[in-house]
């Protein structure tokens, strides 16, 4: 990892705000949505604490999962909102 361009930064407050996140525990996957990083088991763990409203599943990145995360996630009712972040 290079430490000099990934560090740590104030929250963008706004972008919180549009994506819904504001006031949740926010976990986050960053990173390529291929088959390799098994996501279908964080899937199944939203899965399993979808009825707490406060804790959040964030997927950044794409890749050749990606249609079939949606599906999972959309069928598991783990995720209320696939937003794109940008």
């Amino acid at each position: 990892v290079d430490t000099e361009y990934f560090q740590p930064k104030e929250a963008d407050e706004n972008r919180k705000e549009r994506l819904g996140l504001v006031g949740t525990f926010n976990i986050l996957y960053a990173g390529s949505l291929g088959l390799p990083q098994k996501l279908e088991v964080v899937l199944d763990a939203a899965a399993i604490l979808r009825d707490s409203k406060r804790i959040c599943f964030v997927f950044a990145g794409g890749g050749v999962a990606e249609q079939s995360l949606r599906a999972r996630a959309k069928d598991q009712s783990s995720a209320s909102d696939w937003s794109q972040m940008s």
